[in-house]
């Protein structure tokens, strides 16, 4: 897809020092992958996995493979973790979402210093 190769070459160009890649699912944080993790990796996740409340994966196998972590892991290494937010139909609890997520972006900042 064009918005997909677009997003590679960004990745290649300007080689950030993280990426966090945002689903809504079932409130995990997953971080490995197949191809071998950056150094910085394993702490920026466990960090968020503290700051969020939600469980940290080890994601190995074939569907870690085929992911935009994997690719970053050999083309723009830096690290790089998916938070899998826990999404909630009532708007209260979706307001306590953004300052959930509003937390641990912080939290992410500050891993890379």
């Amino acid at each position: 897809e064009p918005e997909t190769v677009a997003l590679a070459n960004y990745c290649r160009q300007q080689k950030p020092m993280q990426v966090i890649a945002f689903y809504s699912g079932s409130g995990e944080i997953f971080w490995r992958t197949p191809v071998g993790n950056h150094p910085d990796c394993a702490r920026l996740a466990q960090l968020m996995a503290l700051t969020a409340g939600y469980d940290l994966e080890a994601d190995i196998g074939i569907t870690a493979d085929l992911g935009f972590r994997s690719f970053l892991a050999q083309q723009a290494p830096c690290a790089a973790v998916d938070c899998v937010l826990r999404c909630y139909k009532d708007p209260a609890l979706q307001r306590e979402l953004y300052s959930l997520l509003e937390e641990t972006l912080m939290t992410a900042c500050l891993a890379s210093i």
